[in-house]
C-alpha cells in the first residue's frame, strides 16, 4: 500500500526526526543568555551587589542588616523586627520598613518571600537586566515558550501519522512511544517557561561583582560581608544567631 504521506512518512514511522535538538537548541539559547558578556559596572549599591553573588534572599539579609546597623531596625531577642523612628530613604527598606509591620514578616526570615516580590525588588531586577547583568526573565521564559510549541507541534504530527496508519491497518512501528516521548519533552519544556524565583548572573553580571568587590563607597565592610557571604558571616555573632533564630524555630531545629 501506497503510503500516503510519501517519503516523510518514512521518516515519521522510524522516528529519524531529532526530537532531542528542540531540547537541545533550547538548552543552547538560555546558556547564551548568561554567557553574555560585557565591561564591569560600577554598581550602584550594596544590594545590586547582593543581587548578584545570591540572588533575592541576599538582597533581604543585606537590607536586614544594613538597617539595623543605621538604627532603622531593630531586633528583640526572639529575632522579631521593628522599625525605629529613623526612616529609610532606599526603596527597598521603606518596603522593609513596610513590611515588619505585618505578623509573618517581621523576622529575616519571614521578609523573604514577600520582599522577593516587591515593587522594588522588581525595579532592581529591572535595572541589572537593563545592564545585562541577570539574564532576562522575558527572553528566558520565550525560549523555553518557543521549545514547548515545536513539541506541542510534533505531538500532533505523530499522532495525526499514528490515525493515519490505524485506519490503513499499517503496523505503527514507534509511533506511540514517540508520542509518548514528545508529550513528556512538551510537558518539560512548558514546566521551564515557569517564573523563576531569581534571575540568573551573567558572566558580565560576574565581573561586576567581582569588580565592585569590597567597595567600601557602597557601604559599611559589615553590609559588604553580608552581601557577600550572608547573614551567617555579619561581624557581630550574636546578632547574627538572634536573625536566624526564627527560621531554626521553623525547620524543627
Amino acid at each position: 500500500m501506497r503510503d500516503p504521506w510519501g517519503a516523510f512518512g518514512q521518516v515519521i514511522r522510524w522516528g529519524n526526526i531529532r526530537w532531542w535538538i528542540p531540547m537541545l537548541l533550547s538548552w543552547y539559547g538560555v546558556l547564551g543568555l548568561r554567557a553574555k558578556r560585557g565591561p564591569a559596572r560600577q554598581l550602584p549599591s550594596t544590594y545590586h551587589l547582593a543581587y548578584l553573588v545570591d540572588g533575592p534572599v541576599r538582597v533581604v539579609d543585606t537590607v536586614v542588616a544594613s538597617m539595623i546597623e543605621r538604627v532603622q531596625l531593630r531586633v528583640d531577642s526572639a529575632g522579631k523586627l521593628y522599625p525605629t523612628p529613623t526612616k529609610p530613604v532606599h526603596p527597598l527598606e521603606q518596603e522593609v520598613t513596610a513590611l515588619v509591620m505585618t505578623p509573618g514578616s517581621d523576622t529575616a526570615f519571614g521578609l523573604r518571600e514577600p520582599l522577593r516580590r516587591s515593587v522594588p525588588m522588581a525595579a532592581l531586577v529591572a535595572d541589572l537586566t537593563a545592564h545585562g547583568q541577570v539574564v532576562s526573565e522575558r527572553a528566558r521564559r520565550r525560549i523555553w515558550c518557543s521549545g514547548a510549541a515545536v513539541y506541542f507541534a510534533l505531538v500532533l504530527l505523530y499522532v495525526a501519522r499514528l490515525i493515519t496508519d490505524v485506519e490503513a491497518g499499517v503496523q505503527p512501528g514507534f509511533i506511540e512511544l514517540l508520542v509518548c516521548v514528545m508529550l513528556l519533552c512538551t510537558i518539560v519544556t512548558a514546566i521551564l517557561t515557569r517564573p523563576a524565583k531569581r534571575a540568573k548572573t551573567t558572566k558580565a553580571g560576574a565581573a561586576s561583582a567581582q569588580a565592585t568587590g569590597r567597595d567600601l563607597s557602597l557601604g559599611t565592610s559589615s553590609t559588604l560581608t553580608v552581601a557577600l557571604g550572608g547573614l551567617a558571616f555579619y561581624p557581630d555573632r550574636a546578632l547574627t544567631e538572634t536573625l536566624v533564630l526564627p527560621r531554626l524555630t521553623a525547620d524543627g531545629s
